[in-house]
């Protein structure tokens, strides 16, 4: 009886103590960061599958004029990989750096490069707005 008695007791406290967990809801920075990181993410996507359309949407209109030339889409396959690194929110513009890392084929050549970049966001809607440092889209432009 004093088994059941202490086994009972035992598995009351461990269902509160299991039971009494709260979580945090998601700060406002957080989300905010979120969607911008998910707007770059898209902006890449549309870049690898050359969807113009789909670049302009996620751009200004200056950010995509002065972030993508006419030759920027001129390969015939691409791989881009994001790391984010750190984002400074301020007021209506956010700055989002990443680490990256590319390979291009273009004109038959392979074509492997990293750096980091500093996209430059505003919104909401989030547009990137500049790219700065090594910007991944420019890569070919150059060659």
């Amino acid at each position: 009886m004093k088994k059941i008695l202490v086994l009972s007791i035992i598995s009351l406290f461990l269902t509160m103590a299991c039971s009494k967990k709260t979580i945090k809801p998601v700060s406002h920075e957080s989300q905010t960061a979120q969607s911008v990181i998910e707007t770059i993410y898209l902006l890449k996507t549309a870049y690898v599958q050359k969807d113009e359309a789909a670049m302009r949407r996620y751009t200004t209109d200056e950010g995509f004029s002065s972030n993508f030339k006419a030759s920027a889409t001129d390969f015939s396959s691409a791989d881009l990989s994001f790391t984010p690194k750190w984002v400074d929110i301020k007021a209506n513009t956010i700055q989002v750096q990443m680490s990256w890392t590319g390979k291009w084929v273009y004109h038959g050549n392979n074509i492997d490069e990293n750096g980091v970049a500093d996209f430059v966001v505003t919104g909401p809607p989030y547009r990137v707005d500049k790219i700065l440092k090594d910007n991944p889209f420019t890569v070919l432009t150059a060659k």
